[in-house]
C-alpha cells in the first residue's frame, strides 16, 4: 500500500495524481510532504493538526492517491462540506435517506422521502429499487475508490448496514468533534412524543439505575406491541410509515440500551424540563470507539486545527496512546493578519452575569466604533447571553442579526450577502463557518466556551475521573481556537479577534500548554 520512491518522483503538481487541473494548479508549501508523512506512518491513526490555509483536504486526498487505496471514505461534519468536496474534487457523495425522494410518493418530496422505504423497514423488496435515487447514489458511492459521507450517516451505515465497512483508509475531517458524533450515535433519546404515544411517564426514580432498567424494559415491550399492531395494516400512508420507522428505530436502540445500561451511564433531560427529551448516555465514549469506529478501517487520518493532545484524543476515542502518530503544522498566515487580543473586561460566570453582561455589551460597542465599516461576528456561547446582547446592544453604524437553531444556515447566508456593516450575534457559529475577506473582519468572543456543567454527563466526566480537569480544559481550548478561526482564510486576508472574558486568563495560567503554538504566538494583551 505504501508509495514507492520512483512513483513519488513523478508527482510534481496535483494533476499528476488526477486532481482537476483548473482547480489545483500546484501544491501549497508542505502539502505534498505532509501527505508523504501520512503515507509513511505505520500507526493505525495519524492526527494532523493544521490551521486554516494549509489545505487539509488536498493533503488527505493526496495521501489517498499515493496509497493507491482501493476503498476510502472521507468523513465531514455537514452536508454543505460534502457538497464542497464533491465540487472541488469530483468525488461521489452520499447523504442520508431524507435527502432523496421516494419514487412511490415522488410528488410529496421533500415532506416524504426515501426514509419511508418498505425495504428499509425490512418488509420486503421495494418495487422501485432499480431507479431509487438514494440506492443509485449509494451504488455509485460504494463502487468508487473514494466517497464522501457525513459522520451520522457513516456510523449508521457502517454499523447497521455494513456497506461502508472494510475500508483501507478513513479520513476524519474535524476529528476533534468525532467524540461528540460518536456520543450522538451511542446515546439514546426518549422524546415526550414517544412517551405520550406509548402512554408511559418518566422513570419512577430519576437517580437510580434499577428504575432506569425497569423503565427501558417497559418502553421496549410497549414499542414492540405497537410495531406489531401497525404491521397488521395492509397499506400505510406516508405519515404512518414514517411513524413506524421511528418506532422500529427506537425499539432497536432500546434493545442496545438495555444490553449496555449500567452505572457508567447517566440520564439527563435536555432543553426545557417539561418538553425536552430524556437522554441516556455513557459518561465516557471511548469504550464504544473500537467496535463502532475503528474496526471499520485499516488506517485513519484525523484532521483539525485543534487536535490539542493527540494521545489524549486517541484514548477518548478508544485507541491506545501508542496507536497514534501526530503531525503539527504552523500557520501559513502572518501574525498581524490573524491577531487575537485579550481584553479582560468581565469575569463571566453564572454567578457574576448580572455585573458581567453589561460590561461585555459596552466593550463590544467600543469595538464596533473602532471598526465602523466592517462586518462583525459576536460569539456569545449561550442563548441567555445572546438574548441580553439583542436587548441591550446599540451599535452606531452596524445593523444587528441573530438566528435560532432552525434558521442558522439561512441567517449566515444573509450575513454573507450584505455589503454594509452588520454584526451577527450567535451562540453557535464556532464551526462550519467560512468568512473570508470582507465577509468578516472582526470576531468578538464574549464568553469562554466552557462545556455546560448543567449536563450530568459533563459534570460526571469532569469530577468523576482523574483526567477530568484536563479533558474539560482541552474541550474549551478547542472551541476557543475554532471561534477565532472563522475569518482569516487565505494569504492576504486579515481579521482580528477580541476575547473579553477574564476566564481566558485563568485558562491560560492553568492549561496554556494546550494551545497550539501558532495560536499562542498571535495572542497579545490589548485595550479598548
Amino acid at each position: 500500500m505504501d508509495i514507492t520512491s520512483n512513483s513519488l518522483n513523478k508527482v510534481a503538481v496535483p494533476s499528476d495524481l488526477g486532481f482537476p487541473p483548473g482547480k489545483f494548479l500546484c501544491f501549497r508549501k508542505g502539502q505534498l510532504e505532509t501527505a508523504e508523512q501520512v503515507v509513511a506512518s505505520s500507526k493505525p491513526l495519524c492526527l494532523l493538526e493544521a490551521p486554516t490555509g494549509i489545505g487539509k483536504s488536498l493533503v488527505a486526498l493526496t495521501a489517498h492517491k499515493l496509497m493507491n487505496s482501493p476503498r476510502t471514505v472521507y468523513l465531514v461534519s455537514t452536508k454543505q462540506l460534502q457538497d464542497q468536496i464533491e465540487q472541488d474534487f469530483h468525488i461521489p457523495v452520499l447523504k442520508g435517506r431524507n435527502n432523496y425522494p421516494c419514487l412511490k410518493f415522488e410528488k410529496l418530496f421533500p415532506e416524504v422521502t426515501s426514509e419511508i422505504c418498505r425495504e428499509y423497514l425490512g418488509d420486503g423488496q421495494c418495487e422501485f429499487e432499480r431507479d431509487c435515487p438514494y440506492l443509485r447514489q449509494k451504488r455509485e458511492a460504494l463502487s468508487a475508490p473514494i466517497c464522501v459521507l457525513n459522520y451520522p450517516l457513516f456510523f449508521t451505515e457502517a454499523n447497521y448496514v455494513g456497506g461502508f465497512s472494510n475500508l483501507t483508509y478513513l479520513v476524519a475531517d474535524e476529528v476533534d468533534k468525532a467524540e461528540d458524533y460518536l456520543m450522538s450515535f451511542i446515546e439514546v433519546p426518549i422524546t415526550p412524543y414517544l412517551m405520550r404515544r406509548l402512554s408511559i411517564g418518566p422513570p419512577r426514580c430519576k437517580t437510580k439505575l434499577e428504575s432506569w432498567v425497569e423503565w427501558v424494559g417497559d418502553l421496549k415491550t410497549r414499542s414492540q406491541q405497537e410495531i406489531k399492531k401497525m404491521g397488521l395494516a395492509e397499506e400505510l400512508s406516508p405519515v404512518k410509515l414514517k411513524d413506524l420507522i421511528r418506532l422500529k428505530k427506537i425499539n432497536h436502540r432500546l434493545g442496545f440500551l438495555a444490553a449496555n445500561l449500567d452505572d457508567s451511564w447517566v440520564m439527563e433531560q435536555e432543553g426545557d424540563k417539561a418538553l425536552g427529551p430524556i437522554v441516556f448516555k455513557p459518561v465516557r465514549i471511548g469504550d464504544f470507539g473500537p467496535d463502532n469506529l475503528w474496526k471499520h478501517t485499516q488506517r485513519s487520518l484525523g484532521m483539525s486545527a485543534t487536535i490539542i493532545g493527540p494521545q489524549a484524543m486517541a484514548m477518548e476515542l478508544g485507541l491506545r496512546s501508542w496507536d497514534v502518530a501526530s503531525i503539527h503544522l504552523p500557520s501559513p498566515f502572518p501574525i498581524e493578519d490573524r491577531r487575537v487580543e485579550y481584553v479582560p473586561v468581565a469575569n463571566v460566570t453564572h454567578k457574576t452575569k448580572e455585573q458581567a453582561y453589561p460590561k461585555l455589551v459596552r466593550a463590544t460597542e467600543e469595538i464596533l466604533k473602532k471598526y465602523p465599516k466592517e462586518k462583525v461576528l459576536v460569539h456569545t456561547v449561550s442563548y441567555d447571553l445572546r438574548n441580553y446582547f439583542i436587548r441591550h446592544l446599540t451599535p452606531t453604524y452596524h445593523g444587528i442579526m441573530t438566528h435560532e437553531t432552525a434558521d442558522r444556515a439561512i441567517v449566515l447566508e444573509k450575513f454573507k450577502s450584505y455589503d454594509r456593516p452588520v454584526v451577527l450575534i450567535s451562540p453557535s457559529m464556532e464551526r462550519g463557518v467560512d468568512l473570508p475577506g470582507d465577509l468578516c473582519r472582526v470576531i468578538v468572543i464574549a464568553k469562554l466556551p466552557y462545556p455546560n456543567l448543567a449536563s450530568p454527563q459533563v459534570n460526571k466526566r469532569l469530577h468523576g475521573f482523574s483526567d477530568g480537569n484536563l479533558w474539560y480544559a482541552r474541550r474549551t481550548a478547542r472551541s476557543l481556537v475554532q471561534m477565532s478561526g472563522r475569518a482569516t482564510r487565505y494569504l492576504g486576508d486579515w481579521s482580528i479577534s477580541f476575547i473579553l472574558d477574564e476566564q481566558f486568563g485563568h485558562l491560560v495560567s492553568r492549561s496554556g500548554n494546550l494551545f497550539p503554538s501558532w495560536y499562542k504566538e498571535a495572542v497579545r494583551s490589548g485595550s479598548l
